[in-house]
């Protein structure tokens, strides 16, 4: 009898140990499910024009736009100098997403035409930008988008917006059909 109650303490007791880990992993896990550390992107398409906004850590792209290492295996096409200027800086940044930043509607690529940084805002240690590219199309209808990304942005989290537009006189509802 005081054999059978040691082995079953003994057994609840390992049966706890592995339990208490996974249940720590499972209710953390929610939690930093909810942070995104990689770079999100929203796509706007309206008549004429295509516009996509990207957020991104720039302290994180700028190390790894400095990397040799990140050269030597494919991730970017040439490293950053170290000593260039903060408007040096820019001037690669925006180049780089000129040349490598692939966009297309219906099978025709886009020109990028205007690329804009806006100023840094700091959450803790990240430096959270926001790189504003547009394009302008005269296509009367789009059906398809096409994207590629430049590599050294890494994982990038992309929603495309296209808006609907109508003028509402006063008092008057209007309707929206998705």
């Amino acid at each position: 009898m005081v054999l059978s109650k040691f082995l079953f303490k003994k057994f609840a007791l390992n049966r706890l140990c592995w339990m208490i880990p996974l249940l720590v992993y499972i209710i953390l896990l929610p939690a930093k499910a909810h942070t995104v550390n990689e770079t999100s992107a929203q796509v706007i398409l309206r008549a004429g024009q295509v516009e996509v906004q990207i957020i991104t850590d720039m302290s994180k792209l700028l190390s790894k736009l400095r990397d040799h290492q990140a050269w030597l295996m494919g991730d970017i096409d040439r490293v950053m100098p170290a000593n260039l200027s903060p408007e040096q800086q820019n001037d690669f940044i925006k180049k780089l997403f000129t040349d490598q930043l692939i966009l297309t509607l219906n099978q025709q690529p886009l020109i990028i035409e205007r690329v804009t940084l806006a100023q840094d805002t700091t959450h803790g240690h990240h430096h959270i930008s926001k790189v504003v590219l547009q394009a302008r199309h005269s296509l009367a209808h789009v059906s398809t988008l096409s994207m590629q990304m430049p590599k050294s942005l890494g994982e990038v989290h992309i929603s495309v917006v296209r808006p609907q537009y109508r003028v509402i006189n006063a008092g008057d509802k209007v309707d929206f059909t998705f």
